[in-house]
C-alpha cells in the first residue's frame, strides 16, 4: 500500500519556512542598530510598498515606499532614509527616492535597506510598451521639428 505524504510534507516545510524566518527577525533585531522615529520610539520593522507592484511597461515609473512601524504604534514613511536597489537594473532603475524606472522587458527585485536592515524584496516584472497602433487602425502622428515633411496616403 502506497501512502502519500505530499501534505505532510508540504506543512512541514511551511513550518520551517516560518521558524528560519522568525530566527532570522530575532537576529537581526538584537544586532542591528536601533532606528528611532521623531518623537523617540524605536522601529520595530519596516515594509516596502505596494507588497505586488503591478507590470511596469518599459520607459515607464512605479514608486515604491518605505514604511516603518514603532514600538509606540505609530508608523512613518522612511523612504528618504533607506537605500533603495534594484536586483537586475538592466529590467529596471530604482532613484534615491523610490522611484523605479523600467528600462527593458525583464524581472527584478526591489528592495530598501537601513541601518543594515534590509526589507523583503517586491518583485516587478517589467513588460513591453504597448503597441500604439492596432491591425485595424494607424494613427500617425506628424513630426513638430522645423523641417518636418508631412505625407498623406491616399485611401
Amino acid at each position: 500500500m502506497k501512502r502519500n505524504n505530499t501534505g505532510f510534507i508540504r506543512h512541514c516545510l511551511i513550518l520551517s519556512l516560518i521558524a528560519i524566518s522568525i530566527l532570522g527577525m530575532v537576529g537581526c533585531s538584537k544586532s542591528a542598530p536601533i532606528v528611532t522615529s521623531a518623537n523617540g520610539a524605536t522601529m520595530d520593522y519596516f515594509m516596502v510598498t505596494p507588497d505586488q507592484p503591478p507590470d511596469l511597461p518599459v520607459g515607464s515609473t512605479q514608486q515604491f515606499t518605505a514604511i516603518a512601524t514603532f514600538s509606540d504604534k505609530s508608523t512613518e514613511n522612511i523612504s528618504s532614509q533607506v537605500t533603495w536597489k534594484s536586483s537586475n537594473t538592466k529590467a529596471a532603475t530604482i532613484s534615491s527616492a523610490g522611484l523605479a524606472t523600467g528600462m527593458t522587458s525583464g524581472t527584478t527585485n526591489i528592495t530598501a535597506t537601513i541601518s543594515d536592515i534590509t526589507s523583503l524584496s517586491r518583485t516587478l516584472s517589467v513588460i513591453p510598451a504597448s503597441a500604439t497602433t492596432s491591425s485595424t487602425t494607424q494613427t500617425t502622428t506628424p513630426l513638430t521639428t522645423p523641417n518636418a515633411i508631412t505625407t498623406t496616403t491616399a485611401h
